[in-house]
């Protein structure tokens, strides 16, 4: 299964990301790198705290679009099924970490508001995610 994966991996990017191929070497410069990233005071926070999205609501899960592997080309439906099921497997768990990060950042935001109320339904949200995303693993 695993020579199948090396060697069909160009054709299963292809079909997920409708055409476009995956560029390892592309790099957003727009994007701050980790080392720019800087605590905030806490007027710095409560500035900003109008342009993040609130705290006050909970973080939903996003349904990524993919075109399912089909048989053929030498592709039998067992394998076209396991890569399906992996690619699905996948996809899950990438909405799970994303709505996880979300309500953990959420949680985070309540504290810094000293919303007690926001702040345990936001913890008890990244629990919830974070136990669905275990179950991907």
């Amino acid at each position: 299964m695993l020579d199948w994966n090396f060697d069909n991996a160009a054709t299963i990017s292809e079909q997920l990301s409708g055409g476009r191929a995956f560029d390892p070497t592309a790099y957003d410069e727009s994007r701050p790198t980790l080392k720019e990233y800087q605590p905030l005071a806490p007027q710095a926070v409560a500035q900003q705290q109008p342009t993040l999205p609130s705290f006050r609501e909970y973080a939903e899960r996003v349904a990524y679009p993919w075109t399912p592997v089909q048989p053929g080309n030498g592709l039998s439906p067992a394998r076209a099924q396991a890569a399906n099921t992996l690619i699905r497997t996948t996809l899950d768990l990438r909405s799970d970490l994303r709505v996880t990060t979300i309500s953990t950042r959420r949680y985070l935001r309540a504290v810094q508001g000293r919303d007690v109320t926001w702040s345990s339904r936001q913890l008890a949200a990244m629990l919830f995610h974070r136990r669905n995303a275990a179950k991907g693993l």
